[in-house]
């Protein structure tokens, strides 16, 4: 079996590209969730903070997402959750800086029967690029004031992760293959 021109120019284009693809890594992942009670009369401060290690870095992207429900203990019908952080209820960390692009969760005021639930806030995630090193540290603060006879719960999760960038040199190299097997049809006519 023989190889065209043709072939030889896709083949070493895709061999190029190959060559010069960055490896798999694995994703760097913190899951967090939280139950607070206010069994007080009056609005309280709640502060939490959840934090963790990565390594396997470098990353160019921090993901967030986050929810939460809010339960009206008491059973008079009402409540609220007033984000304490800015106008939101969460601020990530990352490598000790904040990073206030990814906050999320603005509280809810809530009008449900006695005794009922419904969402606070509903899922909602952000994505931001990002330069860490190949280990460091992640976290999110979550503050809110919560009123008195309610309770709230909430999940999120932070992940670096790596989103595949075209490398200049392999877009390069699979831009010359192209345009040499259009040369060769142009010139084949």
């Amino acid at each position: 079996m023989s190889v065209t021109p043709r072939s030889r120019a896709l083949l070493v284009a895709l061999a190029a590209l190959l060559l010069t693809a960055s490896p798999a890594r694995a994703d760097a992942i913190l899951t967090f969730s939280f139950s607070a009670f206010n069994f007080s009369e009056n609005a309280q401060l709640i502060t939490l903070d959840f934090d963790s290690s990565y390594a396997g870095g470098p990353f160019n992207t921090f993901e967030a997402e986050f929810s939460s429900t809010a339960t009206d203990l008491d059973g008079n019908g009402g409540g609220s959750v007033a984000p304490a952080l800015g106008g939101f209820m969460t601020l990530p960390r990352l490598d000790g800086a904040n990073v206030p692009a990814l906050s999320l969760g603005t509280g809810c005021n809530l009008a449900v029967a006695p005794g009922g639930s419904d969402t606070c806030d509903a899922f909602s995630s952000g994505a931001v690029a990002v330069s860490t090193p190949a280990a460091g540290s992640f976290g999110v603060s979550v503050a809110f004031f919560l009123s008195g006879g309610d309770s709230i719960a909430g999940q999120g999760m932070l992940t670096l992760k790596n989103v595949a960038v075209p490398e200049p040199v392999s877009a390069l190299l699979l831009g010359l293959g192209l345009s040499g097997l259009a040369l060769r049809r142009h010139r084949a006519r």
